[in-house]
């Protein structure tokens, strides 16, 4: 049974088509990047796997079954939003916030315990936030408190880690050490990750598979396979992508007249290419024609 089997979805909101004829599988242990411009439909397409959002046609199956009807499997999904609609001055420590999320198996009407307790700081100790269990969220810089957000989504003993724009808030720096820690977990806790993302040089880089959506499924494909020409036409504009596999290697377009041809393109992060960017990978969205 796969985490997620997707066929033929379709949404339409008040009119605008947001999904249209959306299709994919997500295996059993892959890390899995969807990437896409502003109002793409990434968002929506992942509130559509966790039962958020509904009315849509088509078929969609979470480790089998409809997410209108998860029922008690609704535990094996974790769900970190986007931090923008986190409160940071909530009146709660970084433990209490990781308690919250054994409500999702102890339910609403029992009380935690000891062991609840013991777990949340064990799933604290795992992302490297021990030592700040009992500080503030309101306190914590922004990579703290998405750590402590992860911790809160896997307390639960989750299979399928779903995250929406996880980087929003983190220092460009700790990105880096952010991807190691979503690997290290991944291997750990035995999970599949769908992670959508602005960012496609750390997609590229640490993402075993990419999806590109824009209201349509564009490619899904493995990052050094990806299709140059099917990014160009889901972000309207000219991609370079710097793409490690086994050989480095850089995808380019021809640029006669990109300043005519490439109208802008809202909402993509176009990263600050390192000197060394080709031998390390990564891609760039071309705002800066790929210079740092």
């Amino acid at each position: 049974m796969k985490p997620v089997e997707v066929k033929n979805l379709s949404l339409a909101i008040d009119g605008t088509v947001i999904l249209d004829d959306i299709t994919i599988d997500v295996n059993d242990g892959e890390f899995v990047g969807l990437i896409g411009p502003n109002g793409g439909g990434k968002t929506t397409l992942l509130q559509v796997l966790v039962g958020v959002v509904r009315g849509w046609t088509g078929e969609v199956r979470v480790f089998g079954r409809s997410p209108r009807d998860l029922g008690p499997s609704r535990h094996l999904i974790a769900y970190v939003a986007q931090q923008a609609s986190q409160a940071s001055d909530f009146p709660a420590t970084a433990l209490d916030v990781v308690l919250m999320g054994r409500v999702a198996v102890r339910g609403l009407v029992r009380r935690l315990g000891l062991d609840d307790r013991a777990r949340a700081r064990a799933m604290l100790d795992a992302v490297g936030m021990s030592e700040h269990a009992d500080r503030p969220v309101g306190d914590l810089s922004g990579g703290q408190r998405q750590r402590a957000l992860i911790a809160r989504a896997l307390v639960a003993s989750p299979r399928l880690l779903i995250l929406d724009e996880p980087m929003t808030g983190v220092d460009r720096g700790a990105e880096e050490s952010f991807f190691d820690l979503l690997a290290k977990l991944k291997r750990e806790m035995d999970l599949t990750i769908i992670m959508a993302s602005h960012d496609l040089t750390m997609v590229s880089r640490h993402c075993g598979m990419v999806a590109c959506i824009n209201r349509q499924m564009h490619c899904h494909s493995r990052p050094e396979e990806l299709d140059y020409q099917k990014l160009a036409d889901q972000f309207g504009r000219h991609v370079e992508l710097f793409i490690h596999g086994n050989v480095p290697h850089r995808v380019v377009s021809r640029h006669e007249d990109d300043e005519a041809a490439a109208p802008a393109c809202p909402g993509i992060v176009c990263p600050q290419v390192p000197p060394d960017a080709e031998a390390t990978g990564g891609a760039d969205t071309g705002e800066n024609g790929g210079q740092p």
